[in-house]
């Protein structure tokens, strides 16, 4: 009888045992929190026409110094669709990437972003290239050191655990056809307009503003 119960009492403990360690099918899995899965929103940059000849002008570089840059969502501000700050050089046709890898799920209506110096030696944002002026070709830059800001309208959901592309482009175009090259101030041979051709420089910095445009959008993996 004694041996019976000690046999008895071990196939109990076995039992209590296994119980605790064998999951119901579909487990933990079901308990997941779908919201928490990591997700993504990647903002293409590109100026399409550097390089190209646009009328008088050829722009060699555009560069971009971006403060406070956010994809704003219905999810409400994140540190995961922030960055603090993110310098852009557009000197030739590939692509510059800002990523958000872990943006939350959710609607999201706008992208925003600051173009600021970072510090007193450098602009906010620099056009170079070369252009035809008084039967002459010169070289020019643009340099600009006022702050401003850029808001992008969006219409795009993103669902948990998906990668949304947006392609944002420069339209120099805009920009080359707008400035008055031929009132602009020669310095050393080169054009130049900066902080002393205010008026000039004005009318380059609402055309950059205006040549920022939302291409596409396109969902991911």
């Amino acid at each position: 009888m004694h041996r019976l119960l000690l046999v008895l009492l071990g196939a109990a403990t076995l039992a209590a045992c296994g119980t605790g360690e064998v999951m119901p099918d579909g487990g933990m899995a079901d308990d997941v929190d779908a919201s928490a899965a990591p997700g993504g929103l990647v903002f293409q940059f590109s100026a399409p026409e550097v390089d190209q000849q646009l009328g008088d002008v050829r722009i060699d570089r555009l560069r971009l110094r971006l403060t406070n840059l956010r994809a704003n969502g219905d999810a409400g501000p994140s540190l995961d669709t922030y960055r603090d700050e993110e310098d852009l050089d557009l000197k030739d046709p590939s692509v510059r990437e800002v990523r958000f890898d872990r943006a939350p799920p959710g609607r999201y209506s706008a992208f925003e972003f600051g173009l600021e110096r970072y510090s007193d030696s450098e602009a906010a944002w620099e056009l170079e290239g070369r252009v035809d002026v008084d039967n002459d070709t010169r070289d020019f830059r643009v340099e600009d050191e006022e702050t401003s800001t850029v808001s992008l309208p969006l219409d795009l959901d993103l669902a948990p655990g998906e990668t949304v592309e947006v392609s944002l482009t420069v339209d120099l175009d805009l920009l080359a056809t707008t400035i008055d090259w031929d009132l602009a101030p020669i310095d050393n041979g080169d054009v130049v307009i900066d902080g002393d051709s205010p008026f000039l420089l004005a009318a380059a910095r609402a055309a950059l503003l205006a040549a920022f445009a939302v291409a596409s959008i396109t969902p991911g993996r």
